[in-house]
């Protein structure tokens, strides 16, 4: 699956994550990047290149331990 994410325009690598240990396809769960690097309390874009996907397979994008904050746009590319 060819997945991109630019964040602010710059390219940012994304990982495969699985809920097992070891790599296991039957357990690919979705792709995970390193955003530490963002500045806080600021607006950040974010572009994200998914494959064609069937309704209601994408889930959107989850942050973990940051504090919670809502989108306020969400557009597919034209």
């Amino acid at each position: 699956m060819s997945v991109r994410l630019k964040i602010d325009g710059a390219p940012v690598e994304l990982q495969r994550a699985y809920s097992s240990i070891r790599v296991h396809a039957p357990s690919f769960v979705g792709f995970y990047a390193d955003v530490s690097h963002l500045t806080a309390d600021q607006d950040h874009r974010l572009e994200l290149v998914l494959p064609t996907l069937a309704p209601g397979q994408f889930q959107g994008v989850f942050f973990d331990n940051v504090e919670d904050e809502f989108t306020d746009a969400l557009a597919a590319a034209q």
